[in-house]
């Protein structure tokens, strides 16, 4: 394209607002891509291309190099491409629900680093019901195992309302084998295996294949081995799962004979232990904004907890920011009461959006609380205001547990029992116990 005669330069005197007119108006470019199925063109500079990515200097200026004046790029969507210019030439561009993904691929695909971080970032703070399962499956596509564990943990503590969406087919079997074989898992095993014959089902339709037992058994892939068959009623099984043909007859008898033995023996290589799934004593019964961490002193909040039954302590539910996306420091401190043992110190960071509420912080080690004996946490959180709850209940029952909560001495940012942070408590039931 012939040079632009005026004087642009001058109006645009910062480096990234002429690499900008310079891209917009393809002004000697040197590179030719056709994008996409439409094969749009998009010019370009190679210089530029090559001095913020390794792929295109490969392509463009390596000794493997293309030396055409013109490259064609049929696996990527012409707005992602677009969006991954503009970043690379202005270290700006704007992503969204509808082009997050495909300008993710294409930023892995050239490896651009900042627009990797800058898509993933916009992931963690937009996770729903309805794309969940689309996270998940591009975060394990895209080897991002941060991201893939954070989608993993969300769904597992709440699973159903993931698992009866439609997006649920968006998910490898591998991905949805995960999630079934989680021992926390909240699920009985009769609507596991709901879930996943749904999951089959719609695995077929989507592909455009027959509902065989066949098609189902291949479509749910390993994810069938993980359903934990003999922990159901043998009525149920009997009745539900044997009629759908998606066991092989050797795992259908083996199981069989497992019943008539009275649940013991073989049990052709399923999962015979109940799950452990983790269940949340919530606090409030409200929520509202504007809980503030600013000033001098570092602010505590804190709040005194005891149980009428032993339990594995699993995680402290926290409320985000109110106020957009934002970053909370936080340091977590649990302790026995009376005598102030300390049980635990964990530094978490939490990337928030501004729109979810109350956020999952899971320890690494368990801890064991027992019964009628007094604990607290201590929580310190740098950051901007969050959520906080309102109404909260001294007495709350979880799962045949009741918790009662009371005000701690060392709450300095007036958490009590009744308003305030830590809106909830992440916990097992610890089965040993009679």
């Amino acid at each position: 394209m012939a040079t632009d005669g005026s004087d642009w330069q001058s109006k645009h005197s910062k480096v990234t607002e002429s690499n900008r007119y310079m891209l917009e108006h393809e002004l000697d470019c040197d590179i030719n891509f056709i994008v996409g199925l439409e094969r749009k063109s998009m010019k370009a500079h190679k210089f530029m291309l090559v001095s913020r990515s390794c792929v295109f200097y490969a392509m463009l200026a390596g000794p493997l190099a293309e030396q055409q004046r013109e490259v064609e790029l049929p696996d990527v969507e012409p707005e992602a491409f677009e969006r991954l210019l503009q970043f690379v030439y202005c270290e700006q561009t704007s992503v969204d629900g509808d082009n997050v993904l495909s300008v993710l691929y294409c930023a892995k695909k050239y490896l651009i680093r900042g627009l990797i971080e800058k898509c993933l970032a916009f992931l963690k703070g937009a996770m729903s019901t309805t794309n969940m399962c689309i996270i998940m499956e591009n975060a394990h596509v895209f080897a991002d195992q941060e991201l893939r564990t954070q989608c993993l943990t969300k769904i597992v503590l709440e699973p159903l309302p993931v698992l009866n969406d439609e997006s649920v087919t968006e998910l490898c079997s591998d991905c949805y084998s995960d999630i079934i074989k989680s021992n926390s898992l909240p699920l009985k095993e009769n609507i596991v295996f709901d879930c996943l014959f749904r999951y089959a089902q719609l695995k077929c339709q989507r592909l455009g294949l027959e509902e065989t037992p066949e098609n189902m058994r291949k479509e749910a892939g390993n994810a069938l081995l993980h359903v934990r068959f003999p922990i159901m009623s043998s009525e149920y099984f009997s009745e539900r799962v044997e009629p759908t043909g998606l066991l092989s007859e050797d795992q259908t008898m083996q199981l069989y004979r497992f019943f008539a033995r009275k649940k013991t023996g073989d049990a052709g290589g399923f999962e015979t232990k109940e799950r452990m799934p983790m269940f949340v004593a919530r606090r409030f019964k409200h929520v509202t904004s504007g809980w503030s961490y600013s000033g001098q002193r570092e602010k505590v909040d804190a709040i005194t907890f005891m149980c009428s039954r032993d339990i594995i302590l699993k995680g402290v539910q926290l409320y985000g920011t109110d106020q957009g996306q934002g970053q909370l420091s936080v340091n977590i401190r649990l302790v026995q009461e009376p005598y102030r043992a300390n049980m635990l110190n964990l530094h978490k960071v939490l990337e928030t959006d501004g729109k979810e509420q109350v956020y999952s912080v899971l320890f690494e080690h368990p801890k064991t609380i027992k019964k009628d004996k007094q604990y607290s946490f201590e929580i310190t959180i740098e950051g901007q205001n969050t959520f906080y709850g309102v109404e909260g209940q001294p007495v709350v029952e979880s799962e045949t547990v009741q918790f009662t909560f009371s005000d701690s001495a060392k709450s300095t940012n007036t958490t009590n029992t009744y308003r305030g942070q830590i809106p909830g408590i992440i916990f097992d039931m610890n089965k040993d116990q009679s």
